[in-house]
């Protein structure tokens, strides 16, 4: 097997081997994925097989750990960290995601979860009545209600796929 080149502080990040013509994803220490894995990497209860990642997930230990101490030092220094702390750690972060998805970190705009992007990239837009905007039936609420958003105030026409 061999492991695909990660830095060290993203351990808990998929990794891909190959062995006899099988792909298996691990982690950086060699715990495939499933239960072990699960067991290792994050705090779901040892009964709970999570199946719904989309809407109320869980992040890995790692995660889970910094923003404890995200937390901390936040509550340690309130003044401080929303004047300074924190635009100095969203200025880290993105450096090192620009790292890894190979473009500048101006480029990068952090939100808080998937709905908040989608959200902001379609009021984002110049709308103009007629527009149309492509859907599936299956969408999110939260996006079906964007689109309804737009249809009231921009005159979008809304396309829904069923599925």
């Amino acid at each position: 097997f061999f492991f695909a080149h990660r830095p060290p502080e993203a351990s808990f990040l998929p990794c891909l081997a190959w062995g006899t013509g099988m792909a298996i994803f691990t982690d950086a220490e060699g715990t495939p994925f499933g239960h072990a894995l699960k067991r290792k990497a994050f705090l779901l209860a040892p009964e709970y097989i999570n199946l719904n990642h989309a809407s109320y997930g869980t992040v890995p230990r790692p995660v889970a750990e910094a923003q404890r101490r995200y937390f901390e030092e936040q509550e340690a220094r309130p003044d401080r960290w929303f004047r300074e702390t924190y635009f100095d750690a969203v200025d880290r972060c993105r450096a090192a995601l620009a790292g890894l998805v190979r473009c500048d970190a101006a480029e990068l705009v952090l939100v808080e979860n998937a709905s908040s992007a989608i959200n902001s990239l379609l009021r984002s837009q110049q709308w103009q009545a007629g527009d149309a905007v492509l859907l599936l039936s299956t969408a999110y609420e939260m996006v079906k209600e964007t689109v309804a958003w737009l249809e009231a105030v921009h005159g979008v026409r809304r396309i829904e796929v069923p599925v």
